[in-house]
């Protein structure tokens, strides 16, 4: 996967005087990449994974981001398994989570803290809109 080099990052490796970067966790790579790219495009910094597995491990290594945006359908450890896992950590289950997902969302946003459902397909605004609304932060345009 090719990114800009500027506001993107494998890990969540944020330097120092960054805010903390956005997780992306989906698995279709060509969705994935795009994601990516918008968001460092806005101005973010920005890591991704796969699953809900490469997610905990990114998290590990890199220390909780500021938002992530989860799909739910995925290999490995699927995004309800990770949201789960999630509300069992005193510290993650502090990030605000937004769902992507193209089915309806059958669970408890509030029992799970998702802060957000974004359905596929979503406009590039819609994306734009959660980041700024659960990072708080103003990105240029």
């Amino acid at each position: 996967m090719q990114h800009a080099k500027r506001h993107v990052t494998g890990p969540l490796d944020a330097d120092a005087n960054s805010t903390r970067p956005i997780l992306v966790v989906d698995d279709d790579e060509d969705l994935l990449e795009v994601l990516v790219d918008l968001l460092a495009a806005a101005g973010y910094t920005v890591g991704w994974a796969r699953n809900g597995q490469d997610a905990l491990s990114e998290i590990e290594k890199g220390g909780l981001p500021s938002v992530i945006f989860l799909d739910m359908h995925m290999p490995v450890m699927t995004g309800a398994e990770f949201l789960e896992h999630r509300m069992r950590d005193r510290e993650l289950r502090k990030v605000p989570v937004v769902v992507m997902s193209a089915h309806a969302v059958t669970f408890s946003r509030s029992a799970f803290g998702v802060v957000d459902v974004i359905v596929k397909p979503f406009s590039f605004d819609d994306l734009l809109r959660a980041a700024k609304r659960h990072t708080g932060s103003a990105i240029t345009h």
